[in-house]
């Protein structure tokens, strides 16, 4: 069946410095046989989204879609792409790759040549309902079957990897070692996740925010310090390393301050990992620091780990669901910018961006009794029959699918129980045309496209004791899911 999609789409734009704002866009398309468009599902919203939004960052002007991480499905594929097809759910990388030029065959996708950091940056990114995806088969994941919590993986697409190579392998955290991480934003709790990999003796966790540290000690911080004006915070990590300093220091804030207090903690030997994004100079104390044998490292993360922990959070070595603390529908999403740039004052740490405009704009739609709707023959791939069972396991219904939506309940003889219409006739909705689908994947309704009529879904038991022995499933289904409704999960077609 031939998909209609709308030439328009919701984006969020970066319309001048100090303002983003959800505007109509045109829809991406393909732009070269290696590209993929994918339907987004969950977004988030990262620190240096912010930093554009303050004109910090060069490459980015006004007028660009924003975003770099994001979980949805291959809407359409290129004809070159040989690893993803329409429907895959994905997972899409911060950084884009081609994999054959100088620095991805060097392992430093993160300067490709024609790729690297531009989704979000210097081309349309993924705060939106569809992205274009560049060298589509070497920028993207699969969302591996079973995973629990697919809006965490969200964190997969910049978090974790920025988290596990700028923070974890650059600071080259090791078995009983010691470990300082300044910063206890969702980038520092991702370091600190991925540090224990390595088994070290300490993980101390520095912030000025009570609730992150918190959190932090839950997560498995041993020691945490609250930064304040009257703290020694120095002193502090003396003490609990025996006057030697921290063998790994992870600065995860980006301001001269806290770059300057890494330098302060660092052991003898030990390397000092910047994550932040500074926006300004900083001071490197070379004449403290020259005879102390001690490493500084910088980097753009390059995703090449995404892989390891893609499995890390299958097998829940990784928790990401935790670095979730507020979740956002898109028609929200400006107010969850106001909630993430003031992230302590709302007590954040990563938002969660749902995007589904359409099942969105359906919650308040007012249907009525005889929708229009394409006669079900009409369409390609049409089934002409349907059969279904009760959840007495009689079979009851062996079904044309001509019939409107209808006000009616049918009476199963078998258990005496009355079925809403929807089990009847499949109501199948479409959001693009309201027409009636062929229930190739089982009977399925919409929720919204019933409500007016006063069913009640997806059966009307005789006595609430019947209703909580059979437990009837009332769903409201995504417009891109195809779920089954029915009341004991099984369905047949017929071919006729």
């Amino acid at each position: 069946m031939q998909k209609v999609r709308q030439l328009t789409m919701k984006a969020l734009v970066f319309t001048k410095v100090g303002k983003v704002e959800l505007l109509e866009r045109p829809n991406p398309k393909l732009l070269a046989p290696t590209d993929a468009i994918v339907k987004l599902k969950y977004s988030t919203i990262c620190g240096t989204d912010l930093h554009i939004r303050k004109g910090h960052v060069a490459t980015c002007a006004p007028g660009r879609i924003l975003g770099h991480e994001g979980v949805g499905s291959i809407e359409q594929a290129g004809n070159m792409v040989s690893s993803f097809k329409e429907g895959d759910n994905v997972i899409i990388s911060c950084i884009s790759s081609c994999s054959c030029c100088e620095y991805c065959r060097r392992g430093m996708p993160s300067h490709c040549k024609s790729g690297g950091w531009i989704l979000g940056n210097e081309i349309d990114g993924t705060q939106a309902e569809y992205v274009r995806i560049p060298h589509a088969d070497s920028s993207l994941h699969h969302v591996p079957p079973g995973i629990a919590d697919v809006p965490s993986l969200v964190t997969v697409s910049d978090t974790l990897p920025t988290a596990y190579e700028c923070g974890t392998l650059n600071a080259k955290v090791q078995p009983g070692s010691t470990v300082a991480i300044v910063g206890a934003g969702p980038i520092g709790l991702a370091v600190m996740a991925t540090a224990n990999f390595y088994s070290p003796s300490k993980v101390i966790m520095i912030d000025m925010d009570s609730n992150r540290l918190k959190i932090a000690s839950d997560l498995g911080a041993s020691d945490t310090i609250k930064s304040a004006p009257d703290v020694d915070v120095v002193k502090k990590v003396l003490d609990l390393t025996d006057g030697k300093g921290a063998d790994a220091v992870i600065e995860a804030v980006g301001v001269p301050a806290t770059f300057e207090l890494c330098q302060k903690i660092l052991a003898p030997g030990g390397v000092l990992a910047n994550l932040g994004v500074h926006g300004t100079k900083v001071d490197l104390f070379l004449d403290d620091l020259w005879s102390k044998n001690i490493s500084i490292t910088t980097r753009l993360v390059d995703a090449v780990t995404t892989p390891t922990l893609i499995k890390m959070v299958e097998t829940r070595k990784i928790q990401p669901e935790k670095l979730l603390t507020h979740k956002f529908k898109f028609s929200e999403i400006e107010k969850a910018y106001e909630t993430f740039g003031q992230a302590d004052k709302h007590n954040a740490l990563k938002v969660l961006i749902e995007i589904n405009m359409s099942s969105q704009a359906l919650e308040n739609t007012q249907w009525t009794e005889k929708p229009p709707y394409i006669p079900a023959s009409q369409r390609s791939g049409f089934t002409s029959r349907h059969r279904g069972s009760c959840h007495c396991g009689k079979i009851q219904y062996s079904l044309n699918r001509e019939e409107p939506l209808a006000s009616k309940y049918c009476h199963c003889s078998d258990c005496q129980t009355l079925h809403g219409a929807p089990f009847q006739w499949a109501a199948i909705f479409q959001k693009d045309d309201m027409a009636f689908d062929n229930g190739s994947e089982g009977l399925v309704f919409y929720r919204s496209a019933t409500r007016e009529l006063g069913h009640d879904l997806p059966c009307k038991f005789p006595s609430e004791a019947a209703r909580r022995l059979f437990k009837p499933q009332v769903l409201d289904i995504a417009d891109d899911a195809v779920k089954w409704s029915g009341l004991d999960g099984k369905s047949e077609r017929l071919d006729s």
